[in-house]
């Protein structure tokens, strides 16, 4: 990947940002382009890990941080769903979120005529749950509205758990709901439209990222995906 620096803008930028936030960085604007704001962050992830501090993201930086993220276990990336758990590492419910553009529009699943392009999710997932979408896109392209993928149920919700007093991970926008009328809360593998096999591929991308599946998990809930293991 060519080498970003102050006053680079593009795809490449938002995804280092999208990198840096996730990590904990501060990044309030995700908007692909390589700022002030952007370059000291990328200096100080440059000196945390003994890297050429010079605020260029270049093949050296890139190298390693590709590196970090195929050594870490898909098991181990996100926390268990426990409330300590969550809040050692996202921090108290709703906070710490971040504005997310959508690799490709949806639409509310209430009101399909509300067009959205920008979501809000916890900044730690932010990075992981664009890679998620922008593989749906890659895979389902033109087919995304037929098969309802773009159908926004909610992310950021903080809420108990439906039935229950513990925190939903909808509290730390953790989770995201796609086509819920489709993939009712009740619904198993039989009844949800998730449960079919041109869906694999829709809910393999999730878990690439390490996400779970509570269709797969626990034949429950089928239009729900966290971050965050059981």
């Amino acid at each position: 990947m060519e080498a970003i620096k102050l006053k680079s803008f593009g795809p490449e930028v938002k995804q280092w940002q999208l990198f840096l936030q996730s990590a904990g960085y501060k990044i309030p604007v995700v908007d692909g382009a390589f700022g002030p704001q952007t370059e000291r962050e990328t200096i100080k992830f440059q000196v945390s890990h003994r890297l050429k501090a010079d605020g260029v993201v270049g093949e050296k930086t890139w190298k390693f941080v590709t590196k970090v993220s195929e050594n870490t276990p898909l098991s181990q990336r996100w926390p268990k769903q426990d409330y300590n758990s969550m809040v050692n590492f996202y921090g108290p419910v709703g906070e710490n979120q971040t504005s997310l553009e959508l690799p490709y529009p949806m639409r509310l699943a209430w009101d399909t005529n509300v067009i959205v392009k920008k979501i809000t999710c916890h900044e730690k997932v932010a990075s992981s749950l664009y890679k998620v979408l922008e593989n749906v896109k890659k895979i389902y392209g033109n087919d995304i509205s037929k098969l309802n993928l773009d159908l926004f149920g909610g992310c950021i919700n903080v809420r108990r758990m439906r039935g229950g007093t513990a925190f939903s991970t909808h509290s730390w926008g953790a989770a995201i709901d796609i086509d819920p009328d489709h993939n009712q809360l009740k619904w198993g593998r039989d009844q949800a439209a998730f449960g079919k096999a041109i869906y694999k591929d829709y809910l393999d991308c999730f878990e690439t990222e390490g996400w779970v599946s509570l269709l797969r998990a626990r034949n429950f809930d089928p239009m729900h995906c966290q971050a965050a293991r059981l």
